[in-house]
């Protein structure tokens, strides 16, 4: 299932979107998409329900949520290539991921490697310690070998889902 370019952004999400929708009719879990906050300026001049401004940074991961009684945190990321850069995840996120994993919450990251076709949930311990690495001077990234050796692959089934739970 290649992404367009053009929405390349946007096919991860709406995937986890439309599991977290069957998450929810069939009672597993309710999880829900963080909004990403938005800075009004001043309405629109020729539209006054139309705004003008601009995205601000984020004190949130994409996704928060219940299943079973354990809080649940991800971000998802896309990525071409075979390794996630670490810049990907901004300190905010990674520090979020940490503060509830360290809580007790299931923290991770979905990554959809476009090039490749494939899924993986990777939990926050080893997030932590790519982080850690990078910040010791070795990798800046997570090669997809450590993906392969450390993560889940996940897979779409028939009906579109892609069950991460």
């Amino acid at each position: 299932m290649k992404s367009k370019k053009a929405n390349r952004g946007m096919f991860l999400e709406s995937i986890i979107d439309k599991t977290n929708e069957f998450y929810m009719l069939e009672g597993i879990a309710d999880v829900r998409k963080v909004p990403t906050p938005f800075q009004v300026i001043r309405p629109y001049e020729k539209n006054a329900s139309m705004k003008v401004g601009f995205l601000k940074k984020g004190n949130w991961v994409d996704y928060v949520g219940i299943s079973y009684n354990k809080m649940i945190c991800f971000e998802a990321k896309e990525t071409k290539g075979k390794s996630l850069s670490l810049s990907r995840i901004p300190e905010h996120q990674y520090e979020f991921l940490k503060s509830y994993h360290n809580k007790g919450a299931q923290a991770f990251l979905i990554v959809y490697f476009s090039d490749m076709d494939k899924f993986y949930k990777i939990y926050f311990k080893t997030l932590e310690t790519a982080f850690k690495e990078a910040r010791e001077g070795e990798r800046k990234s997570i090669p997809i070998k450590v993906f392969e050796k450390e993560a889940i692959e996940l897979r779409i089934n028939l009906s579109g889902h892609l069950f991460y739970l």
